[in-house]
């Protein structure tokens, strides 16, 4: 199972098309971010972005895990809103 954190990784290089924006916007090293990227990669059993020294792409397999990585990281956020949202104190099961 992959890190949702290596999943937002993905999904910012995906937005920003670079790993070194990536890695501004984050304020981590580059070589941090490389590093979430091959993780996931590795994890999913797929190339999803193409690297070369000027700039990346999305693959096929990273076209389509993208879609779903943005659901995911959505979800994610909505949980978290949602639970937020809560007010504080016990909560019964009704």
């Amino acid at each position: 199972m992959f890190h949702l954190a290596d999943l937002a990784v993905f999904a910012l290089i995906a937005d920003v098309k670079s790993i070194s924006g990536a890695a501004r916007s984050l304020k981590m090293p580059k070589s941090s971010v490389s590093r979430a990227l091959t993780r996931l990669e590795t994890e999913v059993g797929r190339v999803l972005i193409e690297r070369s020294t000027r700039s990346v792409c999305l693959t096929k397999a990273g076209e389509m895990f993208y879609t779903h990585a943005c659901r995911i990281l959505d979800e994610v956020s909505a949980a978290e809103q949602a639970i937020d949202d809560m007010p504080l104190g016990p909560v019964t099961a009704d």
